[in-house]
């Protein structure tokens, strides 16, 4: 048989052609590679057959095996309320705890932990997901006031939506891991927005001046612990300083009373001497032995500024 009499032959070029497409089918389905990203997973008659790890595999042809490779350590993200630094326009409106308004547009990033589970147990696993991000957004601003969700509450807020929306996801068995949820934007209506901005910039003066307060504290505290121990140094050094004369004086008076039992008169002689030169120290003084005459000094005392006694 020749080539023209099997051109000639329609019944015969189906056959052929057939035959060449199958063979090219075997040829290239019968195999597929996985990445080091990726999982391979393979479905027999439209039934999972197997999961695969990264490298060549071979399979039967298509369409008895089917191989999907889902990437697995890829972070996807899906964005809810708008394009990433789109305005209040384009984001969802959300309730407040305390019944007031708001837009919010937020990011959640998630990878796939399950392929089986994301291949096969929903048809649309990522617009899934998307409504349950959105409905457990819904969900967790509703149980915070208007203020929290706009000021400091932004972290706590984002924490229990991750957490809530990875328990719907487990509950759905999507197969997939809640990496993060970010709120990019989170601003009240355009009506009331420029009274919350002046509440917003109220806040961050009251934190300039807090901030400012703490940082003279800082500075005034320390000055005015340094002056209080120096003062407590002083009264403690005047203590034993005080203390230390009191001790000398009565160990003086000890002294001049032992020598006032030997000797009372001396003693008392000498004392009497002694306190008339304090008294009168400017003064030329002659003390006179009354048993001997007025005319006698025993004693002559002059105390001038250079003078000798």
């Amino acid at each position: 048989m020749n080539l023209e009499t099997i051109l000639t032959s329609p019944r015969k070029i189906v056959k052929w052609v057939g035959g060449a497409i199958i063979a090219a089918n075997i040829a290239l389905t019968s195999w597929y590679t996985v990445s080091t990203q990726e999982e391979g997973v393979v479905t027999r008659l439209g039934e999972y057959k197997r999961s695969e790890t990264p490298g060549f595999h071979l399979k039967m042809p298509f369409p008895i095996e089917v191989a999907y490779t889902p990437e697995i350590t890829k972070v996807h993200r899906i964005e809810i309320g708008g394009a990433e630094g789109d305005h209040a326009e384009e984001t969802t409106s959300m309730l407040t705890g305390d019944e007031n308004i708001i837009n919010a547009h937020f990011i959640v990033q998630y990878q796939i932990k399950d392929s089986k589970q994301y291949l096969f147990n929903n048809s649309d696993p990522e617009g899934t997901l998307y409504d349950i991000s959105e409905a457990a957004m819904r969900q967790i601003v509703g149980d915070h006031s208007i203020d929290k969700t706009l000021t400091d509450g932004k972290v706590e807020i984002q924490n229990d939506a991750k957490d809530l929306i990875q328990g719907i996801t487990d509950d759905y068995k999507l197969g997939l891991n809640i990496v993060s949820v970010q709120l990019q934007d989170v601003i009240p209506p355009a009506e009331v927005r420029d009274a919350f901005s002046d509440v917003a910039t109220a806040r961050e003066d009251k934190t300039t001046y807090i901030n400012k307060a703490k940082k003279y504290a800082n500075k005034v505290i320390p000055e005015a612990r340094g002056e209080a121990q120096k003062l407590i140094e002083d009264a403690q050094a005047y203590s034993v300083q005080r203390v230390n004369q009191a001790r000398g004086d009565v160990a003086r008076f000890n002294d001049v009373y032992k020598e006032y039992i030997r000797n009372p008169q001396i003693t008392k002689d000498r004392i009497e001497i002694e306190v008339m030169t304090q008294i009168m120290p400017n003064f030329n003084k002659t003390i006179i032995d009354e048993d001997i005459g007025n005319m006698l000094p025993l004693y002559n005392v002059q105390q001038n500024k250079g003078g000798k006694k």
